[in-house]
């Protein structure tokens, strides 16, 4: 599961770091923390695991999605238009996205499989970008689609901003 998670998926993460060395040492900490965490039994990874979810629900409120539901939100409350109900929409979005995300499941279990009923090795995997969470894949096609493969990252490393 986390072949997709390698070294150039660290680096888009880390790069915000780079020019940051307190910064980076402190997240450093926190990645430690949490192997300690994780390390020291199952009392420690569910510790480990809530603090992973409390991340992301501190990163959502920097995404753009945040910023649109919290936007769509009020705007409903203020015109109190029921075509567009905040909470019609949601659920229905996470029915559809949940819907997806079984369906992904199944496929991933199947493309894992060989033709043969083995399970296939890490390198095959790394080489099968489906294996991929769709976010990183879609996220690094509209990285790469505008400067090209590996592109985006050689600019950041030598300090060149995108044209």
């Amino acid at each position: 599961m986390a072949e997709w998670l390698d070294q150039e998926a660290w680096m888009i993460l880390f790069e915000p770091l780079r020019d940051k060395p307190q910064n980076a040492d402190e997240a450093t900490l926190v990645f430690d923390c949490l192997i300690e965490l994780i390390e020291s039994g199952k009392k420690g990874t569910k510790l480990a695991l809530a603090a992973l979810e409390e991340a992301i629900r501190i990163l959502y409120g920097f995404s753009e999605e945040s910023r649109l539901a919290y936007e769509q939100y009020r705007l409903c409350l203020k015109t109190g238009d029921p075509i567009d109900d905040p909470l019609e929409w949601l659920e229905g979005a996470l029915e559809r996205t949940r819907k997806r995300a079984s369906e992904r499941a199944i496929e991933q279990e199947r493309i894992i499989e060989a033709s043969d009923g083995k399970p296939r090795t890490s390198p095959e995997l790394e080489a099968d970008s489906t294996t991929k969470p769709k976010a990183i894949r879609s996220r690094k096609r509209m990285r790469t689609a505008a400067t090209g493969p590996g592109d985006g990252l050689k600019r950041r490393a030598a300090g060149v901003t995108r044209p």
